[in-house]
């Protein structure tokens, strides 16, 4: 039995080439083991597809060896897939076809290639009904995070103003404090009383940390506590990427970063298979929006918004988190915003497309050159959760 294949290449095409090849062996598997085939089975259709790719299906001798070589590409062959489960091994390709051209198509039901859609039948393991039943047994929105959003999109609120809203909740006022003391601020003495920490770190920095603190409790929890590590970073990154616009609001860019990944809250409370399967395709390389829209039809974006709505956000802020993986669809600035701020900060929970980049950039009269200058540090570091 051959081992599986191993790419090695810094060539772009190569690594897309490998990725896709890795997608659908994922998909493939789940579909095997959804048709009940036994191990040895599932193990010979995944190292199939790993290499099942057409043209290398047709190439065979020197000329596999040659083009295989300018990829930069090293193969170890494996067996075939075994006779009669070709078919599993096609609609697992289509599907991953059916996510790569999405953004070129008219996302119409009639756009689906057949064999596309019987994997989405096939991989399905949450319904309508689950999604809603997720949103209900969402938290309800804290408190001190009203508060703080009522005060924030105020035009005249100052330090005083976040001081009596930190002060009414004992762990805003730790957060505050914990954070002025933290490396990113660095002071020289300890900060022990939150109008201290108010006045060291300053209020637009205070405001941010305010909000932020605010909202942690939504992900208290080790498993939500890297999504809310990423949310930090999202949240400064799209303050940034909106500076260098000009077309969105700071301030309301850094909200939607915070709150940008809400639905995977939602995603959490999903079926038990749910969270079994996910698991085993995002270890095998899968992005994260193509798992969540092959297991339940929707996704954290489209949950995330539904969770805004329920809370009684603004509209502004629903639909830039609704297509923020989709700034095409979209005429909101805020959405290019937040698409942007992900693929800097956390490029791997979808497929790369250049139409999306394009139109997001376009959006917000930017030059792709500009993304470079996107500040990824954080003064927001002291309220991160510890791995």
């Amino acid at each position: 039995m051959g081992a599986d294949p191993i790419f090695l290449s810094d060539d772009p095409s190569a690594q897309r080439f490998d990725a896709h090849c890795r997608r659908v062996a994922a998909w493939t598997v789940e579909l095997a083991r959804a048709r009940q085939l036994n191990t040895d089975e599932i193990k010979s259709l995944e190292r199939a597809a790993l290499l099942h790719h057409n043209l290398l299906a047709v190439l065979q001798g020197d000329a596999r060896e040659h083009f295989l070589s300018d990829l930069g590409v090293h193969e170890v062959e494996t067996e075939p897939a075994p006779g009669g489960r070709h078919e599993i091994l096609e609609i697992a390709n289509a599907l991953d076809e059916h996510f790569e051209w999405e953004p070129f198509s008219d996302h119409s039901e009639n756009d689906v290639n057949p064999a596309a859609a019987a994997a989405l039948d096939c991989l399905r393991c949450a319904g309508e009904a689950d999604l809603q039943s997720a949103l209900r047994r969402l938290p309800v929105f804290p408190v001190a995070a009203q508060k703080a959003l009522a005060l924030l999109t105020r035009d005249d609120w100052n330090a005083y103003d976040l001081r009596v809203v930190a002060s009414a909740d004992q762990v805003l006022a730790s957060e505050m404090i914990r954070a002025a003391n933290s490396w990113a601020f660095a002071p020289l003495q300890p900060i022990m009383t939150l109008p201290h920490a108010i006045t060291y770190i300053g209020a637009d920095h205070a405001s941010k940390i305010l909000l932020a603190a605010s909202l942690k409790p939504l992900f208290a929890s080790p498993k939500l506590g890297e999504i809310w590590n990423h949310a930090l970073e999202a949240s400064e990154a799209a303050q940034c990427i909106a500076k260098l616009s000009g077309r969105v609001h700071p301030e309301q860019a850094f909200l939607a970063g915070l709150v940008h990944d809400i639905g995977r809250l939602a995603m959490a409370l999903l079926p038990p298979e749910f969270q079994r399967r996910s698991a085993r395709l995002l270890e095998k390389g899968c992005e994260l929006m193509l798992v969540e829209r092959a297991l339940c039809g929707s996704s954290h974006a489209e949950l995330g918004a539904a969770a805004l709505r329920q809370w009684g956000f603004p509209d502004t802020l629903i639909d830039a988190v609704r297509f923020h993986h989709e700034p095409d669809l979209s005429d909101s600035a805020l959405a290019s915003v937040l698409y942007l701020a992900e693929r800097c900060t956390n490029p791997w929970e979808d497929l790369p497309s250049i139409v999306r980049r394009t139109a997001a950039m376009n959006r917000l009269g930017l030059q792709h050159e500009a993304l470079s200058s996107v500040d990824r540090s954080s003064k927001l570091d002291g309220l991160r959760y510890s791995r």
